[in-house]
């Protein structure tokens, strides 16, 4: 392995896979909008208020035209879109959702999850591949020293033109990094707990995550927090599910948790039994009981 390119604007991102791929004692590029370099040995830099849309063709073809072994790209919509088009160049399909990576001499095998995340797929591919890496994957390392950026040149590389822009609310939330996760369900019965939650989750130093339910057709909480199949993918050292039946969609979601517990009032809940830890009561008499005995 002697040179790979990693695309990512997310500064956890950034972190998460030039660390991974400096591991594999390649040199590490970096194509970014962003200010943070992580481990990269180079940096390739479009324009922050630039759309990638715009710039598209220009970043691909500087990857393409370096020649890399290896392309990473952060798991969001600028990430798949870039991992497409440039592997369409290349001639060869991406690897999606990627969970787990790493490089042989001349191959690079990964694993993702299938069948609504009940099977788990290992795919081997021969150089160059490209491939769209889940949040978490890698551990961050500590950044490297401040390595020389150069600015792609994107005067004429599309005719996309900007009709408007609209704010949408920041984010900050970063589930997939988190190591303790509250999460949320349609159990916790009224948005009247919720502060209960937020606190309980305060005293664990945990961030707060959600079902689908409760993000979309409760609306407590905004969908970047809904952990399952079709939303975050998350592997902590601890999560608590409040009020969660525990369905196949959302279990996918936390499969990778080291430790499960539940509270919930039914004891048939489906998560009962998928749970390390489990106890069964209403949260609306359980939740202030241990915010209490956590002081």
């Amino acid at each position: 392995m002697e040179r790979i390119f990693v695309f990512a604007n997310e500064a956890g991102s950034v972190a998460e896979l030039t660390s991974g791929a400096k591991a594999s004692g390649a040199s590490v590029a970096l194509v970014t909008s962003g200010k943070t370099y992580g481990c990269a040995d180079e940096v390739f830099a479009y324009p922050e208020e630039v759309s990638l849309v715009s710039v598209l063709s220009a970043v691909s073809e500087l990857i393409v035209s370096q020649k890399p072994q290896l392309l990473l790209c952060e798991s969001g919509s600028d990430g798949r879109l870039l991992a497409g088009y440039t592997a369409a160049k290349l001639g060869v399909s991406p690897l999606c959702d990627v969970m787990s990576l790493s490089c042989t001499a001349d191959a690079v095998e990964t694993t993702r999850l299938v069948y609504g995340g009940s099977a788990v797929k290992t795919e081997q591919c021969a150089f160059p591949a490209v491939a769209i890496v889940c949040a978490g994957t890698f551990e961050a390392s500590d950044a490297a020293a401040e390595p020389q950026v150069t600015q792609i040149n994107c005067s004429g590389s599309c005719s996309v033109e900007l009709a408007g822009t609209s704010a949408v609310e920041a984010s900050t939330v970063n589930l997939a990094a988190a190591k303790r996760v509250v999460g949320v369900g349609r159990g916790l019965a009224s948005a009247d707990n919720i502060p209960a939650a937020e606190k309980l989750a305060a005293a664990l130093g945990a961030e707060i995550g959600c079902t689908r339910p409760v993000a979309e057709e409760e609306h407590w909480y905004s969908k970047d927090r809904y952990i399952g199949v079709s939303g975050v993918m998350i592997k902590p050292n601890f999560y608590l599910a409040i009020g969660i039946s525990g369905q196949i969609q959302h279990m996918v979601g936390v499969n990778q948790t080291n430790v499960i517990c539940a509270i919930n009032k039914d004891e048939n809940a489906p998560i009962i039994k998928q749970a390390d830890y489990t106890l069964i009561g209403d949260v609306n008499a359980v939740l202030p009981a241990i915010i209490e005995k956590l002081g």
